[in-house]
């Protein structure tokens, strides 16, 4: 289980820089793939590869976030916890919740001091609550809904399946995320010339069948190809009364746009 606590000998104190150190990793049952470290210089996110060939491969560092200074002074965490798509931070008297892609506080809580400084942040896999303590008293947190933003992230940096996969998930929550990544990953595709993959990825959208089939009409075989594929797996969504009904009425469509 992922568990770290960082204990202080003065409530009042924040630790020194040589003494913060702490190594969390994700997901708490399982193999983990990811680890986060806090160390003396900052923060830092990487991958773990069990079934590395050398022990020196199994933790490879991917990125590091140095530690923050609030009005000329360090500000250092006194626990932490990693999560799929987010690192916890807690410090004295507030708790940060980091993207661990683009290193931005999507939450902050800060409590009143007559709470007590924190001493320590536990995360229990069980209930997936994390457990924040001060010397006075005991508070609990949960992420909920953590995918909101993190396919926007992947689709910005033109991982599309990644995105995909993520708002996928959530298509009901959210269609019309599936629908944007859809649309750019097909405007990547045509404007690299891969009409069948465009093709394919248009076939899920909810765009509507006429003004798909106008992306790839034109005397270009690829194209065509690409019309071939998209009518193809049209056809293999629907029903077989649907179906025939629409090989019907795509064949005058396409007709119509030919001779016109």
């Amino acid at each position: 289980a992922q568990q770290t606590c960082m204990s202080m000998q003065n409530a009042n104190e924040s630790p020194t820089l040589a003494e913060l150190s702490a190594l969390v990793m994700h997901p708490p049952h399982g193999e983990p793939n990811k680890f986060l470290w806090l160390g003396p210089s900052g923060i830092t996110i990487g991958k773990v590869n069990l079934s590395a060939d050398k022990p020196r491969d199994i933790m490879e560092e991917v990125d590091h976030m140095d530690h923050r200074r609030v009005e000329g002074r360090l500000e250092c965490p006194v626990g932490v916890s990693l999560s799929e798509y987010h690192m916890l931070l807690a410090y004295p008297h507030k708790l940060n919740a980091f993207s661990i892609y683009t290193k931005t506080v999507v939450y902050e809580d800060v409590w009143p001091q007559d709470y007590g400084n924190a001493v320590g942040l536990v995360n229990d896999p069980t209930s997936e609550f994390q457990w924040l303590f001060t010397k006075q008293m005991t508070m609990k947190y949960k992420p909920m809904d953590e995918s909101r933003y993190v396919w926007r992230v992947f689709l910005e940096r033109g991982d599309y399946a990644k995105a995909l996969m993520i708002a996928r998930s959530r298509l009901q929550i959210d269609p019309e995320a599936h629908e944007l990544v859809l649309k750019r990953q097909a405007e990547k595709f045509l404007a690299d010339g891969n009409y069948t993959a465009a093709a394919e990825i248009l076939a899920q959208s909810t765009e509507s069948f006429e003004a798909v089939v106008l992306k790839f009409m034109s005397n270009d075989d690829a194209r065509r190809l690409g019309l071939k594929t998209l009518l193809e797996k049209k056809l293999e969504s629907l029903q077989r009364p649907e179906a025939s009904f629409l090989r019907y009425q795509n064949s005058h469509f396409l007709l119509g746009c030919y001779l016109f």
